[in-house]
């Protein structure tokens, strides 16, 4: 599915620059979607944003976030959802 995304970001990009638009060029990133269980029930792990953020803040997210230089060496997405998660869970 990662694979089908970006084929599709490269097509929409694609077009883009044959109309002449601005292309933004993103940083790659990951999420984690933690099961546990809470009071022996199944459930997802959210984190809340810290309010003081100067995006999304005070929103409610899965955790992860975008890869660091080494996590695009090794260009593996769940190195960074698993560096990320461990950031804002510890």
């Amino acid at each position: 599915q990662m694979l089908q995304a970006i084929r599709m970001t490269e097509r929409l990009n694609t077009k883009k620059m044959k109309e002449g638009k601005p292309v933004r060029k993103r940083r790659p990133a990951a999420v984690l979607v933690p099961l546990c269980t809470v009071d022996n029930e199944p459930a997802i792990l959210f984190t809340l944003r810290s309010a003081t953020l100067s995006s999304h803040a005070g929103q409610i997210s899965f955790p992860g976030g975008h890869a660091d230089c080494v996590d695009e060496e090794r260009e593996d997405p769940v190195v960074t959802a698993i560096r990320e998660t461990k950031e804002e869970l510890l």
